[in-house]
């Protein structure tokens, strides 16, 4: 639980110790239980900005700095998601122009005075001068045919240009140009692109963001309280050390392709492959970088909502709430959750059954939980905080899901298991 000071931006807190509160996260503490001396430790985080890796101030009761923890983090931001876009490189040529006259009066006698008058008057929003890869070609005073060449000075009225983010300023929608009887006259020019060409790949819309302990809800069922913390010293092993939860990332998955034929020629010339990185596990790693233990969830679930510490009955038990990859053709993903039993100052977490989905409606209290058919019946237990069974019944072989009345329970936190000669799916659910 982050404290009421959260937000402070305290400087020069304590003796000499010259702390400054980051005011993007405030005062926070961690709870005596997981603290060697078996008090509760005030610290601060800092993101570390761009030049080192995040990090924490411990602080004793009079804010004065114990130690500096820095969190070991193998890369500081993971691109989550990118597209990788392939395509047939392109050949432009001009298809057709419009010229018109415009509203100048003025003869010019050479293409600089020309440039430099559309600079000076804002009306014909010319902002800058170039030379265009095409020879203006003034035929029977009135026609004008554009020509490959680069001898030409000229003054163009936007920056508006035909792909300008694979050709740059090459092919502009429209410019001025000087005939030979010194007028100035606007050129449209339409354009045409086929897709012929070598193979060429790129990268385009990647979307990253920076890496960070995971924050610990703390719910203290026996006590009623809860907290928030993202160190420990006595949660996961008995050192003097600090320990954090990190995030596992994936390697990249592709999760879409789309292929185009965009000159409509019959052959395939466009492929956009969309990839994305989930957070499929976590580790907890020593403040010195050392790995004491990593947790891999299976395959297909990726971690979306964070971890929870919960105590109940003197037990710890860790929930990592997952979401199944998305199916094709759908907007939604399953919510799953998965329960690690933990012995305080050990690494080796345990996984209590297998994750089990389960939704609240929370107007009539009606708890779903499903999980994959057996084929044979099994016996699903409600058990108390206390480790009585409150309710029992029997799901038929081949049903997936089961609908139990939670209202009959008591408040507090309530262990729902399916078992089938051993423990499969195990939930904690707190009303």
């Amino acid at each position: 639980m982050v404290m009421a000071c959260v937000g402070l931006q305290a400087q020069n807190i304590g003796s000499d110790s010259k702390i400054v509160i980051d005011s993007n996260y405030g005062l926070s503490y961690i709870p005596s239980q997981f603290t060697k001396e078996g008090k509760a430790r005030l610290y601060t985080y800092s993101d570390g900005g761009d030049e080192k890796n995040p990090y924490i101030e411990i602080l004793d009761e009079n804010f004065d700095r114990l130690r500096t923890c820095n969190i070991p983090l193998e890369e500081k931001e993971i691109i989550l998601s990118y597209d990788i876009i392939q395509e047939r490189k392109g050949e432009v040529t001009v298809t057709g122009y419009d010229i018109s006259q415009g509203f100048i009066d003025d003869v010019f006698t050479s293409t600089e005075d020309a440039c430099a008058y559309l600079l000076e008057h804002e009306d014909y929003q010319v902002d800058s001068v170039g030379v265009l890869g095409y020879n203006i070609v003034d035929k029977y005073d009135k026609k004008i045919l554009l020509e490959k060449g680069s001898t030409l000075l000229f003054s163009f009225s936007n920056d508006y240009y035909f792909s300008e983010e694979k050709y740059g300023h090459l092919y502009p929608d429209e410019f001025w140009a000087l005939n030979k009887k010194g007028k100035l006259v606007l050129v449209e020019v339409d354009y045409d692109e086929k897709f012929n060409g070598e193979w060429e790949e790129r990268e385009q819309m990647r979307w990253s963001q920076t890496v960070s302990p995971y924050s610990i809800s703390f719910i203290d069922c026996d006590n009623l309280t809860s907290s928030e913390f993202e160190c420990s010293q006595t949660l996961f092993n008995n050192d003097d050390l600090y320990e954090f939860l990190l995030p596992v990332y994936s390697s990249p998955m592709e999760v879409g392709r789309e292929e185009y034929d965009q000159d409509d020629d019959g052959e395939i010339d466009y492929k956009r492959i969309s990839y994305s990185i989930d957070e499929i596990g976590f580790k907890i790693v020593s403040e010195n970088g050392s790995v004491l233990q990593t947790i891999v969830l299976d395959s297909k679930y990726n971690i979306y909502d964070g971890i929870s510490l919960i105590k109940v009955a003197g037990k710890y038990f860790l929930k990592v709430r997952a979401a199944d990859n998305k199916v094709e053709g759908s907007e939604s993903r399953n919510c799953y959750e998965f329960i690690y039993a933990i012995t305080l100052g050990s690494t080796a977490l345990r996984q209590i059954g297998q994750p089990i989905k389960s939704s609240v409606r929370q107007h009539d209290n009606i708890v779903t939980v499903e999980t994959a058919p057996h084929g044979a019946d099994r016996k699903l237990t409600v058990t108390d905080a206390g480790g009585r069974a409150v309710w029992s019944q029997t799901v038929p072989a081949g049903l997936s899901s089961v609908q139990i009345d939670a209202s009959r329970f008591s408040k507090g936190v309530n262990i729902v298991s399916i078992n089938g000669g051993k423990p499969e799916n195990c939930k904690v659910i707190i009303r």
